[in-house]
């Protein structure tokens, strides 16, 4: 019995007493009228729900936060009349940050008698991180909301949240390497290693590489593939600073930056390798492509955050796998932390640092800050716009 009804019940407790302490006709009559209310209502709160059953359910193994996500149910209705006023509910319950749970419910269709149907839901993951989707189970309800009756609950379901990333930006990829790096690539051919395939065009790639054959056959504009030297490569070290177990959006949005980073440079495909504590040493990379990229977001979803903002001590390696022709992007949302990064590798030149959040400090001018996810695209256009005119290399 939901709230509405207990008071509904009460009044007519107090009606009936009132009539039989002061012998009241009409008091027995709104007491009798409100009872009966009571009785109908509880029996359609029964009808609503009895004979609906969830057969199953499903949600996608992987993902991406704060986004929309297609959760899955199969119903049954196995009763002899339409089920007008059933509704589905559930909870998501992080298992990343602490005390973080959503309540949602939705109604169902009407279903009609001996009727399985197929139901899609927007299943909306506000942060990244492992989640369990529990307590997930069909309510029926009465018109009035007196009563409200639940059905068996379906088994919990977890599923991988990975952090939201730009798909696209408004820029190549090559506009948001280094200078020195962008020169490398227009090198002579026998210095970027020996050639590997054809792949299709994609801005930013050197004219100067297009393979005319398999463009005619292929009647797209078509490239040649190289293996590039060891020292051309795209690096993104992450520092998320925070509280272990407490959601940070600071946090958070240096997360989806390092993300987009790493999508665009790996998609390029461009050699890249993300820097984070506490991500395995086999997923960092050197790597490129789809599957690399996939293994690489999986393990980003679960990255932890950093207590402090001194890291000196944990990044200190980091410096001595940096190739000299690579660009390397600092991300972090702590002032104290890119300090710490840039004294890591001050002796290299090429370093970007990108503040996510506002600068309370001024300790360091950050290249780059970018206060929300929107911002992204934007922000990261407008350095590309910095690195071209520094130096503009004859076919990039």
């Amino acid at each position: 019995m939901t709230r509405t009804g207990k008071l509904v019940l009460v009044a007519t407790l107090v009606l009936y007493l009132a009539g039989a302490a002061n012998d009241s006709q009409p008091a027995y009559t709104f007491a009798s009228a409100l009872l009966g209310i009571l009785l109908a209502t509880y029996v359609l709160s029964r009808l609503a729900a009895s004979g609906l059953q969830v057969l199953r359910a499903s949600v996608p193994e992987c993902v991406m936060a704060d986004s929309a996500s297609p959760l899955r149910i199969w119903l049954a209705n196995a009763a002899l009349i339409a089920k007008p006023r059933a509704r589905l509910s559930f909870r998501l319950v992080s298992l990343f940050f602490e005390d973080t749970a959503a309540e949602s419910s939705f109604r169902v269709p009407p279903l009609p008698p001996r009727l399985r149907v197929n139901l899609e839901v927007p299943l909306f993951v506000p942060w990244r991180g492992k989640w369990r989707i529990v307590d997930l189970r069909l309510e029926g309800s009465d018109p009035l909301g007196l009563f409200q009756r639940r059905e068996r609950t379906v088994e919990p379901m977890q599923f991988l949240a990975i952090p939201p990333y730009w798909l696209e930006l408004p820029v190549s990829w090559s506009a948001l390497l280094a200078p020195a790096t962008r020169l490398m690539m227009t090198a002579e051919r026998t210095e970027l290693g020996e050639y590997r395939t054809v792949r299709e065009y994609t801005p930013g790639d050197d004219i100067r590489h297009v393979h005319w054959r398999a463009t005619a056959h292929r009647g797209k504009l078509s490239v040649k593939e190289y293996d590039r030297p060891r020292e051309i490569q795209a690096q993104v070290w992450l520092v998320p600073v925070g509280q272990d177990g407490v959601m940070v959006p600071d946090a958070e949005l240096a997360v989806s930056i390092a993300a987009t980073l790493a999508h665009t440079f790996a998609r390029a495909p461009m050699p890249t390798v993300l820097r984070a504590l506490g991500l395995p040493p086999d997923i960092q990379g050197p790597g490129e492509g789809e599957l690399f990229w996939r293994q690489l977001v999986s393990a980003l979803a679960e990255v932890p955050y950093v207590p402090g903002g001194d890291v000196t001590r944990q990044v200190a390696n980091w410096s001595y796998h940096v190739p000299p022709g690579a660009t390397v992007y600092l991300v972090s949302n702590s002032i104290e932390a890119l300090v710490s990064m840039v004294d890591v590798q001050s002796s290299y030149s090429q370093a970007i640092t990108i503040l996510a959040g506002a600068d309370r400090s001024g300790l360091l001018r950050p290249q780059v800050t970018i206060r929300e996810y929107n911002a992204i695209p934007a922000a990261l256009a407008e350095l590309a716009q910095t690195q071209v005119r520094k130096v503009v290399p004859y076919g990039v």
